[in-house]
């Protein structure tokens, strides 16, 4: 990061490189990714990445690095000024190919169409886009178009295109420009796979997907004057991808192993940010939220959220440390994988619980084998950002045996209100709001009411506590964004805590085991009380009643809720919930 004068702060909302310089704002420099390109043997190169992790800002320094255009006066554009003092700026071998070619650039971020039709009308737009941005190759170049050229360019200005000018754009615009200045050309496409999770979800995939195969072939495998491709996306190559037939693609992922991060901000990266603008001390917290990506052992932070939270920081925001990701990240991947079924969704709730899952995860993926084996959901949450590798080895086949876990304390907001959202789906009694506000407010009646509505949604017990810790964390992480689980507070760990300004509530769990059901003379396999007799009922009844009790003693002799007010001291008010459940009953006390 250079300083030509105090750097304003980090410029969010813009994923222009040169508008991020333009405006004097902070940027984080991964220019040394260009020699890193300029190294490799393939003439195409695929990112994957999660969503919001710099992949499109990375594609805008590309263009202006590497960019060669004429201005309306017939001169040539000189974007040096931009890389003064950033890393690729020693590197003299990188450094002669700056301005050295015409750059085609195209992203499909935005193509989320609910049908082919709109969405090819959506691709007719960025294609129109993408010829205004090369149109001096023909306007102040004095090159003499050809009349075929001519009238396919008019039609995709004009919005009157066919499927078939569309389907070769990048391919003619490649010709044109190589004519135009005899230099071969540099391909950009920036969030490649897009369109095809959008198609995905709603019903037109096939079409979607050979639409851009065909694109994808003309402009990176049988293209005379491609000189590079830089692709970004969230998923790699596959046999059914929109890149499948491309053998001169090299993929960099998740799981690719190297020493540096071009993606993600390394902590170092985040550290230096934050001491330039004299925020040091809001490291740790910024960790705990936004940090713990791992990439193949390169230790990354997400970078969207970061930015988003050392502006707030900045500028005096009350809440700064917010769910920055939740909105931006195309959440429906996560609600269809824990719609998908019980399994998923009961580890999901280990997950919360801070547990890992341990599952194969492939590279090589469509948005297809989500639909056809759940197995896949794992691979899919991993690559998209939702889990992370915590150990793993490789297996045949770009194949690795992984322990998953959330990564941080954001996305484990995320998986909360995806749980929260599904419960209020399957059971139209349950609402996440009224479950936070009864448990705020001390009504225990209808936090029961509340709690029995989202266990009828279930149609599996462990009957172990650790389930019902996950699901509360699920169902309370839906309406809270301040929760804890499983901290040391006091003389041992507490269940959950939630607090918000000076009240806070915090809750210890206890089940009732299926040895105790036993002991207790129930051995038949039941999960609704209807079905139990009075007897049997009476014997859960009083089982709860001591152990909801025994979990409220547990947490005034442990003292949990005064080790939390000594790390909280702004909390003033708080109450205490004992909460035993057994199979699809619970029972609830509370003091304070």
């Amino acid at each position: 990061m250079t300083d030509k004068a105090k750097r304003k702060y980090p410029i969010a909302g813009t994923d222009f490189f040169t508008q991020i310089m333009d405006d004097n704002g902070y940027y984080v420099d991964k220019t040394d990714v260009i020699p890193w390109i300029l190294g490799r043997k393939k003439h195409v190169i695929l990112f994957t990445r999660p969503r919001r992790f710099g992949k499109s800002t990375m594609i805008s320094m590309l263009k202006a690095f590497y960019e060669y255009r004429i201005d309306r006066d017939g001169k040539v554009v000189d974007n040096r000024h931009y890389f003064e003092g950033l890393k690729v700026a020693q590197d003299a071998d990188a450094m002669a190919l700056l301005g050295a070619y015409p750059v085609i650039t195209l992203t499909l971020k935005d193509v989320i169409q609910h049908s082919f039709k709109d969405a090819l009308g959506a691709l007719a737009n960025k294609i129109r886009l993408m010829y205004e941005l090369c149109d001096w190759g023909w306007k102040y170049s004095g090159f003499d178009l050809d009349e075929a050229s001519l009238q396919i360019i008019k039609r995709i200005s004009g919005g009157t295109a066919s499927e078939s000018d569309l389907v070769n754009s990048i391919a003619l615009l490649s010709g044109i420009l190589h004519d135009a200045t005899n230099r071969n050309v540099i391909i950009l496409i920036d969030e490649y796979d897009v369109p095809l999770q959008s198609a995905f979800l709603h019903g037109y995939y096939d079409e979607m997907l050979t639409f851009l195969r065909t694109m994808m072939s003309s402009a990176l495998k049988t293209n005379p004057y491609l000189e590079r491709g830089v692709i970004t996306g969230c998923l790699r190559v596959s046999k059914e991808s929109s890149l499948s037939g491309l053998n001169n693609v090299e993929s960099h992922t998740i799981m690719s192993e190297g020493k540096r991060e071009f993606f993600g901000f390394e902590p170092w990266e985040v550290q230096e940010m934050l001491h330039y603008f004299d925020l040091d001390d809001a490291y740790p917290q910024i960790e705990y939220n936004y940090d713990g990506y791992n990439f193949c052992g390169r230790h990354a932070h997400n970078p969207w959220s970061v930015i988003m939270c050392t502006r707030a920081l900045l500028e005096d925001a009350k809440y700064p440390y917010r769910t920055y990701w939740l909105n931006t990240s195309g959440n429906d991947i996560i609600a269809d994988v824990i719609h998908q079924n019980d399994d998923i969704r009961k580890k999901c709730f280990d997950l919360l619980r801070g547990k890992t899952v341990r599952a194969a995860i492939s590279e090589y993926l469509t948005w297809k084998d989500l639909q056809a084996d759940s197995r896949y959901a794992w691979s899919l949450l991993t690559f998209s950002g939702y889990l992370k590798p915590v150990e793993y080895e490789d297996l045949p086949g770009d194949t690795w045996a992984c322990e998953l876990a959330i990564p941080n304390k954001e996305v484990s907001e995320v998986f909360a209100i995806q749980l929260g959202r599904w419960f209020s789906d399957k059971n139209a009694l349950f609402d996440p709001l009224t479950l936070s506000d009864a448990f705020w407010q001390g009504d225990i009646a209808t936090a029961k009411i509340q709690i029995t509505a989202a266990l009828q949604c279930m149609s599996y017990f462990d009957s172990v506590e650790s389930f019902y810790h996950g699901m509360m964390l699920g169902l309370l992480g839906a309406a809270n964004r301040y929760i804890e689980s499983n901290i040391e507070y006091g003389s041992g760990r507490l269940d959950i805590a939630v607090w918000y300004r000076d009240r806070a509530f915090v809750i210890e769990l206890k089940s009732i085991t299926p040895s105790e059901l036993q002991k207790l003379g129930i051995t038949r396999e039941y999960t609704n009380l209807d079905a139990a007799t009075e007897d049997e009922k009476s014997s859960i009844d009083a089982r709860l009643d001591v152990l909801k009790n025994e979990a409220l003693k547990q947490i005034e002799d442990r003292q949990y809720a005064e080790g939390f007010i000594q790390r909280h001291p702004d909390v003033k008010n708080i109450r205490c919930y004992g909460i035993a459940f057994c199979r699809r009953w619970v029972e609830i006390a509370m003091k304070g």
